[in-house]
């Protein structure tokens, strides 16, 4: 995504914004982030207020989950006394005249949100639905949230729809609920989180969850995987830090810093998988991080044949080389596999034709594997960033930079650190409702929104 912002910079549109852009730059919300490993009480003293649609199919998962969380429940505010967080059950939604439910319960209560507040809407998943006006109801709810999030974001509140099945266990559910309410997913807004149906399971740990398992993570000397790295190890994990034999100084002071192990191997060597099957050995992983990348970007008339395939080699099929080696032999019950895939690969982009399909290849990858390794527990998901701080973007223009930055409803960069939060919540042993899902971490950018 930084390199689609890069490209988008240097265009017409772009240079246009750059004329009428006056300096002093307005700052935007700065986001509430909650650093450090997980809690047991994740919304411990927020104000949270819980209302319902007539025929609301969820109201006990939801005020349970709100209670073991922490939260202070309520069922009015004022302007006086804000609430740092909004949760409406629409899943009882049946037909276009319920909408009007959506406006009355929620339209009195946008003035009462507080910034950098959570709106979260619970609906029911619309292909479950038998009732073609209740699945168009439902469905409806995307278009809602969606726009919500982009007139809440300047004030850094952020608006996410989860969909539930009819029946859902509070073990499948309470996790994610309580992740999207928390201040772990300050840049993820807009999104449309869809859960699964997923086999009943004892209730888990929120705070330590990892504690014990075995991760891998790819591209993990810099950036994104060096974070996430570090994060997973926070929350308990032991981590295997692998990236190619030139990052050898930056990955061993990771693997350093968080007690872990460094793994030199170039994904584009012929036999690189049999390196990490020797690091996966007879313990096997738990967590498997598909985040090495590389961008060779021309376009497309300009694109010579190397760098068409050493992307295509390195951000696609390396990624599934890994993943269907260790669900032979690697990667134990119960598994998580995250993959990276990126925003170009939703909305495509100049310049990056072999990025973006490769991309978008882990897209559907992780679409058609789901079903797949369901039956062991596994799941497996992708996250897609969008404008992401790093030491590139440092070097763009400041002028470009506080133009592209802006390309998103919160109005600012997101960091590695918000993609290593969605990757805890995914390896998280109790978002097993989450498969087969590509999540965007991107502040609901603009492009391909």
């Amino acid at each position: 995504m930084n390199d689609l912002l890069l490209n988008i910079s240097k265009s017409t549109v772009a240079k246009k914004l750059l004329k009428t852009l006056k300096l002093p730059i307005p700052l935007p919300q700065e986001l509430k982030r909650q650093s450090g490993p997980w809690t047991s009480y994740p919304l411990l003293a927020k104000r949270i207020l819980f209302k319902s649609s007539k025929y609301g199919l969820h109201s006990g998962n939801i005020m349970e989950a709100l209670h073991n969380a922490g939260a202070e429940i309520i069922e009015e505010v004022t302007t006086e006394k804000k609430t740092q967080g909004i949760v409406f059950d629409a899943s009882g939604i049946a037909d276009s005249d319920d909408l009007h439910q959506v406006y009355a319960a929620l339209n009195p209560l946008m003035r009462s949100v507080s910034k950098c507040g959570r709106i979260v809407i619970i609906g029911t998943t619309p292909s479950s639905l038998t009732s073609a006006k209740a699945s168009a109801a439902q469905y409806s709810l995307q278009g809602f949230c969606r726009s919500l999030a982009k007139e809440c974001g300047k004030r850094g509140t952020t608006v996410q729809l989860i969909y539930c099945p009819k029946k859902l266990d509070l073990s499948s559910f309470e996790t994610p609920f309580k992740f999207f309410l928390s201040d772990r997913s300050s840049f993820i807004t807009g999104q449309t989180i869809e859960l699964d149906s997923s086999k009943s399971q004892s209730q888990v740990a929120f705070a330590q969850n990892l504690s014990g398992k075995r991760a891998l993570v790819t591209g993990a000397a810099h950036g994104i995987g060096a974070a996430i790295a570090k994060r997973l190890s926070e929350e308990g994990a032991h981590v295997v830090l692998l990236d190619r034999p030139s990052e050898q100084e930056a990955l061993q002071n990771v693997a350093d810093e968080i007690g872990g192990c460094a793994v030199l191997c170039d994904l584009l060597e012929k036999d690189f998988i049999k390196t990490i099957l020797k690091e996966a050995g007879e313990t096997g992983f738990d967590i498997v991080i598909n985040n090495a990348g590389i961008t060779r970007d021309k376009k497309f008339a300009n694109l010579k044949s190397d760098s068409w395939d050493q992307t295509i080699a390195i951000n696609l099929t390396a990624a599934e080389s890994i993943c269907t080696s260790l669900l032979e032999n690697g990667l134990n019950q119960a598994g998580k596999i995250i993959c990276m895939s990126s925003i170009a690969g939703i909305a495509g982009n100049v310049g990056q034709t072999n990025y973006a399909t490769a991309k978008s290849g882990i897209i559907g990858f992780v679409e058609a594997m789901a079903p797949l390794v369901k039956e062991r527990g596994i799941t497996i998901n992708a996250i897609a960033p969008g404008f992401i701080a790093t030491r590139m973007t440092e070097n763009i223009p400041i002028a470009i930079r506080e133009v592209a930055r802006r390309f998103n409803s919160l109005s600012q960069a997101g960091t590695t650190e918000d993609i290593a939060e969605l990757a805890v919540l995914l390896a998280h042993s109790g978002s097993s409702a989450i498969n087969g899902k590509t999540l965007r971490v991107c502040g609901q950018n603009l492009i391909g929104a």
